[in-house]
């Protein structure tokens, strides 16, 4: 009997209770993600200002290329997804804005030779209120790009891009609605 109850209580019962545990755990992982998603992105689906800051030390033939297919790929995606607005000091449509910033990572003599190794930057900047009422920009999302090939830097920060992109429709879908072309 009490082998049976035994292997009742290991077989049956007691993964039955670990797997409760387990998808407890789970979904209070799940929530502690979506609400983090939430503060990092959600803005109600107000447009979002680009603020290109990408200025080498160094004026490299490459580093003005660099900027423009960035500001460029940036403003048509951001068009694309309805969330375009100028310059969040000219527009006034709020204290949130994307920015996009680099620099030369050489130091010293490196920078008299060879190509720059480009840094860039993407940063969603946004308002935030700490428990005392005082309120400020911060930065609640951020990725980073380093290399030497202007292709492979601007790829990839659009990559980056796009995934800021989507993440902020998916955070911000209710307040936009429906993407276009669905009912």
């Amino acid at each position: 009997m009490r082998r049976a109850l035994a292997a009742l209580f290991f077989g049956a019962l007691l993964p039955t209770m670990v797997t409760g545990q387990d998808a407890t755990l789970e979904s209070a992982a799940d929530a502690i993600r979506k609400s983090q998603e939430r503060f990092e992105l959600f803005n109600a689906c107000r447009p979002v200002p680009l603020n290109q800051g990408i200025s080498f030390a160094d004026e490299h033939p490459d580093t003005d290329l660099v900027r423009e297919r960035l500001r460029l790929a940036a403003e048509i995606r951001l068009r694309a997804a309805r969330l375009y607005a100028e310059s969040p000091w000219v527009s006034k449509v709020g204290p949130s804005y994307l920015s996009i910033g680099g620099f030369d990572t050489r130091r010293g003599l490196l920078r008299l030779v060879g190509r720059p190794e480009f840094s860039v930057s993407l940063q969603y900047w946004k308002s935030v209120t700490d428990e005392f009422g005082n309120r400020g920009s911060q930065i609640t999302w951020e990725r980073s790009v380093t290399g030497t090939s202007v292709d492979g830097i601007v790829a990839e920060s659009l990559e980056h891009l796009d995934r800021f992109l989507a993440a902020y429709l998916h955070v911000n879908e209710e307040a936009c609605g429906p993407p276009a072309g669905q009912p």
